[in-house]
């Protein structure tokens, strides 16, 4: 699998006022051309955007997603399509059946990655693993390498 499918954690890490440097060296090391986003994350940044309670974080956060993340991501941006969602179905009818759960956005991430053959980059890789899907933690450099 080439490339990697952040994580809306991956990428609000980056906003932080000192993010981690394992992060940053980790995305400096797999270069960017190799670092994908997908509409999910862009639906999470804004939902965090909107019930956030200041109304100027609100603002600053806004112009962050349209002023940087997307011109920086955008020829790397995935389209959640009737195939990953087929995807994303059945691989949630599986793990139901095995009695397992994973947050909806976690398993849609995780059928994504799956349909365009990408890795996932991720701080919390147990909802990842699960589905089968190559992950990284870019934090502590945990791997899980898909079943």
């Amino acid at each position: 699998m080439n490339g990697w499918l952040l994580d809306t954690n991956v990428v609000s890490e980056l906003r932080r006022p000192r993010p981690s440097r394992a992060v940053i060296e980790w995305m400096r090391t797999a270069g960017s051309t190799n670092l994908f986003l997908s509409r999910i994350t862009f639906a999470e940044i804004r939902f965090g955007i909107e019930i956030h309670p200041d109304p100027d974080a609100r603002l600053r956060l806004a112009t962050w997603l349209d002023t940087i993340i997307r011109p920086m991501f955008e020829a790397r941006i995935f389209e959640v399509t009737e195939d990953v969602l087929f995807e994303w179905r059945v691989m949630g009818d599986r793990l139901a059946r095995q009695k397992r759960t994973v947050p909806e956005p976690d398993l849609l991430l995780s059928a994504l990655a799956r349909h365009y053959r990408l890795n996932a980059a991720t701080r919390d890789i147990k909802h990842i693993k699960v589905t089968g899907v190559p992950v990284l933690n870019p934090w502590t450099g945990e791997r899980f390498n898909g079943a």
